[in-house]
C-alpha cells in the first residue's frame, strides 16, 4: 500500500477562523501541527498481511486504558451586544474523552447552520437589513457499548442539525422615536415644534441685532451731539 505523507507546520495565529483567545490558551500553535494545505481524497483498500503480528490482548488493553481524545471543533455564537463590527463570533469547542479497554463509545455531533437578521440602520430597520450565515455544533447523543462485540473504541458521527435558530439583532431608530410619538399627527406635530422653535430662535437674534444697532445709532448721534454743543 502507498502512503503519502501529509506536510504539517506549526498552526499559525488565526487558523481556526482567526479565533486567538482559546488558541493561546489550548497552546494550539506551540504543542500541535496543522496541514500546509489538507486535499485528500478517501479511499479504502484491503489487503492479508500473513507475516504480520498484532501485540497481546494485555498489551492492547493497557493501552486502551490510557488512550485521550480531543476533537477540536470551531463554533459560532452570535454577540447581541455588539453593535458596529460583526456580532457573530468564533470560540474553539472541545469535545473530550477518554477510552476503557471493556467499552465502546459512539459519539453523536449535531452540526447546525443558523442565521442572523442583522438590522442596524439609525433611519429604520426597513431600510437596509443584512443576513448572515453562522455554524455551530453540539454534542447530541453518547452511546456505550461492548468492546468484544463492537471491536471499537471510539466512533464519531457528525450529522446535520434539525434545529435551525433564526437570531433577528434591531437598534432603536429615528423612526420607531416619531412613531412612538403617536403615529403621523405625532410626527407632524413634533416636526412643527421643532420648525417653531428654530424660527422663533433666529427672529429673538434677529430683533437683539436690530436692537443693538438702534442702542449704537442712538449712542452715535448723541456723542455727536455732545461735540456739538462742546464746540458752540
Amino acid at each position: 500500500m502507498d502512503v503519502k505523507d501529509i506536510p504539517l507546520d506549526k498552526c499559525p495565529s488565526g487558523r481556526f477562523l482567526g479565533e486567538t483567545v482559546q488558541t493561546d490558551n489550548f497552546g494550539l500553535q506551540f504543542n500541535y501541527k496543522c496541514p500546509k494545505t489538507l486535499n485528500t481524497t478517501l479511499w479504502l483498500q484491503l489487503k492479508t498481511k500473513p507475516n504480520l503480528k498484532c501485540a497481546n490482548d494485555t498489551d492492547i488493553m493497557k493501552a486502551l486504558d490510557v488512550l485521550e481524545i480531543n476533537l477540536l471543533t470551531s463554533n459560532q455564537f452570535v454577540d447581541v451586544n455588539e453593535r458596529e463590527r460583526n456580532p457573530v463570533k468564533s470560540i474553539i469547542k472541545n469535545f473530550y474523552s477518554t477510552s476503557k479497554s471493556e467499552l465502546s463509545q459512539t459519539f453523536s455531533l449535531k452540526l447546525g447552520q443558523n442565521f442572523l437578521i442583522k438590522n442596524t440602520s439609525p433611519l429604520s430597520n426597513q431600510i437596509y437589513s443584512e443576513n448572515i450565515t453562522y455554524y455551530s455544533i453540539r454534542a447530541d447523543e453518547t452511546n456505550l457499548g461492548d468492546y468484544k462485540k463492537y471491536q471499537t473504541t471510539f466512533r464519531y458521527f457528525i450529522l446535520l442539525d434539525d434545529n435551525i435558530l433564526t437570531t433577528s439583532i434591531e437598534v432603536y431608530t429615528i423612526s420607531d422615536a416619531l412613531s412612538s410619538t403617536g403615529g403621523i399627527l405625532g410626527i407632524v406635530s413634533l416636526i412643527d415644534k421643532i420648525l417653531l422653535y428654530r424660527l422663533g430662535n433666529v427672529l429673538q437674534n434677529i430683533w437683539l441685532l436690530q436692537e443693538k444697532r438702534v442702542k449704537e445709532s442712538y449712542k452715535q448721534k448723541n456723542e455727536t451731539f455732545q461735540e456739538s454743543l462742546g464746540n458752540a
